[in-house]
């Protein structure tokens, strides 16, 4: 098993694609939304899911974990609608 490295003197196992879509699809969210909200580009989201890119840093499959509790991805969906915006709709450059 090929182990992946984080900073310093920690390492993890790959998350596979098809573990990060049961990741994705336990938190109730698309690939575009994960993107949205973790700030990834969507293509970046769908090429982990793919497997076309291999392993997304851990913090990704963590933060689906965490968005797998129903209060926790409703205060996190509140915490990036409030700062989060598509300048494809408003003009922005941003």
């Amino acid at each position: 098993m090929e182990l992946h490295l984080m900073p310093r003197r920690y390492v993890h196992d790959p998350i596979p694609p098809r573990e990060l879509a049961n990741l994705l699809n336990r938190a109730g969210m698309t690939a575009r939304q994960l993107s949205r909200v973790s700030g990834s580009d969507e293509r970046r989201v769908m090429r982990w899911l793919s497997g076309e890119q291999e392993d997304p840093p851990l913090w990704v499959a963590s933060l689906l974990v965490a968005l797998s509790v129903p209060t926790a991805r409703d205060a996190v969906k509140a915490f990036v609608d409030a700062r989060v915006r598509d300048t494809r709709n408003d003009g922005g450059d941003a």
